[in-house]
């Protein structure tokens, strides 16, 4: 924890594709791979148990875990200037501008 917040980086494995990083500060904020941007907040990098689809929070991330990860994109109010300034990648530290994830390739 850092501030109050649970801060970090959690690194996903697959032997046919390269490493996927995703940083998060209480919640999923972006996620690489290969140094390519797959998706940032405010679109959502959710984790889910491979298994049974459930979500995995950033407190329930253990090694070990068999996982799939999806983006999902935000609704269009989220992704103006106004609101980007208040939960978009910058207000968070990150360097990266935001880009929808539908855009990414």
């Amino acid at each position: 924890t850092e501030g109050g917040y649970a801060v970090g980086k959690v690194i996903i494995s697959n032997p046919e594709e390269p490493s996927l990083e995703i940083q998060f500060q209480n919640e999923f904020l972006r996620a690489r791979q290969g140094g390519e941007l797959r998706a940032i907040v405010p679109d959502l990098v959710c984790i889910l148990d491979s298994e049974m689809a459930q979500p995995i929070t950033t407190e329930r991330l253990r090694y070990g875990q068999r996982v799939t990860v999806m983006a999902v994109s935000a609704p269009p109010i989220m992704r103006t200037d106004k609101a980007l300034a208040v939960f978009g990648p910058k207000a968070f530290g990150l360097l990266d501008d935001f880009v929808p994830v539908e855009d990414l390739d």
